[in-house]
């Protein structure tokens, strides 16, 4: 039978879990970074005179907002769930 100490210091170690909502959130910069980047990188030429930076950078914000919100629900079975209960879509 574990002792109250090797039970505190078990408890000690565990390895906090991070949800995809959270780790989009705390790479949110650098995802949106490398999104522009590379879509720069691969998009036409044709297809960058279609849209400033800013609307490029805009637009790929909001998808990242987007997948924020749907992954912080944790509702993997309906990924419909925040669609029913937003105005996203």
């Amino acid at each position: 039978m574990a002792t109250e100490k090797t039970k505190k210091a078990a408890a000690g170690k565990k390895k906090a879990t991070l949800t995809v909502a959270e780790v989009i959130v705390a790479r949110q910069k650098e995802i949106l970074s490398d999104w522009v980047d590379n879509i720069k990188s691969l998009a036409g030429t044709r297809t960058l005179e279609l849209m400033t930076d800013e609307q490029l950078y805009t637009q790929a914000d909001g998808l990242l907002r987007a997948l924020t919100k749907a992954f912080g629900t944790e509702q993997y079975v309906d990924i419909d769930t925040v669609a029913k209960n937003s105005n996203l879509c």
